[in-house]
Parts: structure tokens; sequence; C-alpha cells
């Protein structure tokens, strides 16, 4: 399980950022990014962690890894509201406190909130749950601003399960929830899985194992999204060659009969023109080209995969500048820059 950031890793992560982005021509220009709020620790949460939702009154919602008031040893992390108000300010409320795995709760909520046609917030946690290897939670909304959590599913750890998942959720046709875990499985390289809803909750099924280390089909998913064919595509962190543990790969799953069947659309090298370590899910385009993030040095896109390169990180379409931007953080390292391609 990867552990908290660390102090230094807080003072750098604790700002949020919008990125506004100025489209010349037929190509993206040069982006500007504007401080929204500034976290200030303890029980307002540190760390910002997961991708940011608004809901249809403008409010944004996104969670901080640490923080909060859960007996976690600096706090299980939060549930956050930024409600904009009169002159471009914005002001921040917990919308929840997690608590822990002692409590049965999730900590240390990762990945990206998604919401339902209702209003409810769903996300993961990477620890926490029942034998503290990681949840999947929602939180509806009541009267007077509360909210309501709900642990539908705790991971177990082992080749029966998966371990700290991450990434995003999506919902398919029918309302199920998709997500990945970073380990477990039966190959403790990662899974995919699926979460059914019926009268009596949410169940959960495993759809495809990834194989450990020093494989070609990759290691440690980080997340997936459908196409509209109900094809699933992602990437994993690592993975990718055999003799030693690979860069990552870009990955789609076809279903037939109800089997999953893996293709590995693109292996990144550890050396050479290539991006470093995938950090990041994807995105389509509207002409079906995929985009996504990692946490250093120059760009790529792909349709077919296609890869482009520069040698600096300040060439890149949009650039984080390090400890005095949105600097990536990985558990007690950081990294100079990152960026969003």
């Amino acid at each position: 399980m990867r552990i908290p950031m660390n102090s230094l890793a807080a003072t750098l992560c604790a700002r949020l950022f919008l990125v506004l982005v100025v489209i010349g021509g037929t190509a993206l220009g040069h982006a500007s990014d504007t401080v929204i709020y500034n976290f200030t620790g303890g029980s307002a949460g540190i760390n910002p962690s997961t991708g940011l939702i608004f809901d249809a009154a403008g409010n944004l919602y996104g969670g901080t890894y640490t923080g909060g008031s859960g007996a976690c040893g600096g706090g299980c992390g939060v549930i956050f509201r930024l409600t904009p108000g009169e002159s471009g300010t914005w002001t921040q409320s917990v919308v929840y406190n997690f608590q822990g795995f002692t409590a049965g709760d999730g900590m240390y909520p990762s990945g990206r909130l998604i919401s339902d046609a209702a209003g409810n917030l769903y996300g993961v946690t990477a620890a926490g749950g029942i034998r503290n290897c990681g949840t999947v939670f929602e939180l509806i909304p009541g009267s007077g601003g509360s909210w309501t959590e709900s642990v539908l599913h705790s991971f177990a750890c082992g080749d029966k399960d998966g371990n700290e998942p991450s990434g995003n959720l999506v919902f398919d046709a029918s309302g199920n929830l998709w997500g990945v875990t970073l380990a477990g499985g039966t190959r403790n390289g990662g899974m995919v899985f699926e979460l059914v809803h019926s009268s009596g909750g949410w169940t959960e099924s495993m759809i495809y194992n990834f194989s450990g280390v020093g494989t070609l089909s990759g290691s440690e998913p980080t997340g997936i999204i459908f196409d509209g064919s109900g094809n699933l595509y992602g990437v994993t962190e690592f993975g990718g060659t055999e003799a030693v543990n690979g860069a990552g790969v870009v990955f789609q799953l076809v279903e037939s009969s109800g089997v999953w069947t893996q293709k590995v659309l693109h292996r990144f090298p550890i050396t050479g023109t290539s991006l470093q370590t995938p950090n990041g899910g994807l995105i389509f385009d509207a002409s079906g080209n995929l985009y996504m993030t990692h946490g250093a040095g120059r760009e790529w896109r792909s349709g077919s995969v296609q890869i482009q390169s520069h040698d600096r990180c300040d060439r890149n379409r949009i650039q984080f500048q390090g400890a005095a931007d949105s600097t990536a953080v990985r558990g007690a390292g950081v990294r100079r820059c990152g960026e969003l391609v």
C-alpha cells in the first residue's frame, strides 16, 4: 500500500488549481493557472488527491488524501465542497470525514469522484474497509447540507479480490460500477472489477486480472473508460517488458461470451523518446483519439497510438512548473514537472 505523502509533499500539493486552456488555431496554446483555494490543513484536509467534479449549482467536489477528523494519525482524508462566491472567491466545507479501517470505513481517498443523475457521489479509497485493502463508497446528499456515506464494497486483498483501488470509477449503460485496483487479483498485478447493483446491494466480480511485474501485459492499472461499443481502455503504471519491470502500457479489453480479452495497444519503454510511467486515466476526443497524463517529461497522444516527444518539460502543451506549481508527488518522492496532454 502506498504510504501517505510526507510533510514536504503536503506543502507542495496543498493547493488547488483551476487551469485555463487557451486554444489558438488548431493547436493548444500556452496555458495559465489560477489558484482558487489554498488548503490550510488539519480538519480542512491535506494533500488534495482526487479529480474534481461540478454539481448543477457550480460547486466543486473533491477529496484530500489525509487530514480531517478520522483517527488515522494525520487524518483519514475528507471529501470537500468548494462553493463559488463573488469576486472569484471560493469557500470550502467538508462534506465527509473518513474514519478509517478501525471503524470499517475507508481511508485515503484517491482517483476521481463521479456522480449519478440524482447527485450522489461515488469514489474509492486506497485503504481502509473491513480488511484495510480499500473501499468503493457512495455519498448521498440529504437535507440541510448533510451527506450520508455508504461503503459499497470493502476489498479483501489476496488472490480472490483486489487491493488498493485507484483511478476513476465509471458507470456502464446498466448503472453498474467499474474500476481497477493497483494490486491483488489472481496474479497480484491488479485487476478490473465490476460492481452490479440489485435490491440487495452491490455485488463485486473480478473481470480481468493483470500479471505482476516483468510481464508484457502490464501491471498496476490506474483507470478505465468505455468506448461506444462497450470495450474498455486503460493504462498501467508498470509492466510491458519481460526482462525488467516496464514503464506501463495502454490496453484494450474486449468482451465475448462473458470473457474479456486484453490487447496491448502500446508499451512505454524505460528509455528513449517516450514518456515515463503513466499515472492518469484516459479520455477520448470526438475523433476517437486517446489522451492521458504522465508524471514527468514530454508529451504523447494516441489514436492508433502515436508518440510525439520533446526533450524539455517547458515545451509540453500544458506545463506544470514544479514545487511552485502543481508538482507531481508519488509516495515520498517529488518529480519536477508533470503535464496534461
